[in-house]
């Protein structure tokens, strides 16, 4: 969560999972805790599901508030591969990032109207 309070939250989070899956073993468990903003099938799914990376998901039911993620390292992606998905998953990132700051702006917009 501490990635996606940033102001580019999405490729700032993009670059912190593209470490995860480089250091992880195949097998290896990455496990999120988290405890933030918005619907997690929303925000923390779709990071998790870039196609950079190669990981199985899964994910606790509601903890009041809270979730674990659950993410196993399945394969070693081929360099080539990788290089490229990164590349969809940068361009992914950088739209949502882009949606997030137009969301943020008209938000600030209306606050300072109703005050």
């Amino acid at each position: 969560d501490a990635m996606l309070i940033r102001s580019d939250p999405f490729i700032t989070a993009a670059r912190m999972l593209r470490e995860v899956q480089r250091v992880l073993k195949v097998g290896g468990v990455y496990m999120l805790l988290t405890h933030g903003r918005g619907d997690p099938d929303t925000w923390r799914v779709p990071l998790l599901a870039m196609p950079h990376l190669a990981m199985n998901i899964a994910k606790t039911p509601d903890l009041g508030g809270y979730y674990i993620f659950v993410c196993t390292k399945l394969e070693e992606l081929d360099p080539a591969v990788e290089e490229v998905n990164w590349g969809k998953a940068q361009a992914w990132a950088d739209a949502q990032d882009r949606i997030d700051q137009e969301i943020e702006a008209e938000n600030d917009r209306v606050d300072e109207e109703g005050q």
